[in-house]
This record gives C-alpha cells, sequence and structure tokens, in this order.
C-alpha cells in the first residue's frame, strides 16, 4: 500500500495516497483553483462535487485496484466528500489557501517584501 491518510466512508476505511503526476495533470485547472482560493470546497458547485468525487476516486484507487469508480461513489456523500478531498489535497502536499491569503509563488500586495 502507498502511504497516505486514512479516511472512513460509508463503512469502509480506505488509505487515500497522494496523487499521481497523470491524475494532477487531468486535472491541474481544477486542482490550482483550489490552491489558489479560487474555489472553496464547502461552498463548491454541483460540478465541482463531481470533479472532487473523481479526484477522490483517483487517488483511492492507486491502493484499491479493484474498486470500481461506482463502488467509491456509494461510500461518498455529503458528510464526508469535503473530509475526502481534503485528505487528499494534504496527502498530496497541497494546502488550499483561503480567500485572500497569498499562495507559493504570488506576490503579495504591495510589492516585494524583502
Amino acid at each position: 500500500m502507498i502511504p497516505g491518510t486514512r479516511v472512513t466512508l460509508g463503512e469502509r476505511t480506505y488509505l487515500i495516497p497522494p496523487l499521481n503526476f497523470a491524475a494532477m495533470q487531468l486535472h491541474k485547472d481544477f486542482l490550482a483553483d483550489c490552491v489558489e482560493g479560487k474555489i472553496d470546497p464547502a461552498n463548491a458547485i454541483r460540478t465541482d462535487f463531481m470533479k472532487m468525487a473523481d479526484i477522490v476516486y483517483l487517488a483511492v484507487r492507486r491502493n484499491y485496484k479493484d474498486l470500481s469508480h461506482e463502488a467509491l461513489m456509494e461510500d461518498l456523500d455529503m458528510a464526508n466528500m469535503i473530509p475526502a478531498f481534503e485528505a487528499v489535497m494534504k496527502t498530496t502536499g497541497f494546502e488550499p489557501s483561503k480567500p485572500g491569503e497569498t499562495s507559493p509563488g504570488e506576490a503579495l500586495p504591495g510589492g516585494s517584501q524583502t
């Protein structure tokens, strides 16, 4: 098993590893928007939830090769979606910014702080 974060979804506990580069490439724009604080998972719209579910699946699938997308969707619900997505983000090394915070590589307001 690839190391990760344990999250209970439905009646099963999954060990969620980081995303691989293929998954990050596939969802790079959405992940960047989350990291930059442009998308707040707690206030996501329906299409965002579906993208988050797909991202969770891509991460979980790395440790559970026989798990179907449909089976994971049965375990995901509105109560565990955000914790599962946040586990993927943190395990992968992404720390989402809060609105108004700067992200790594982003300029601070008012110029440089050197």
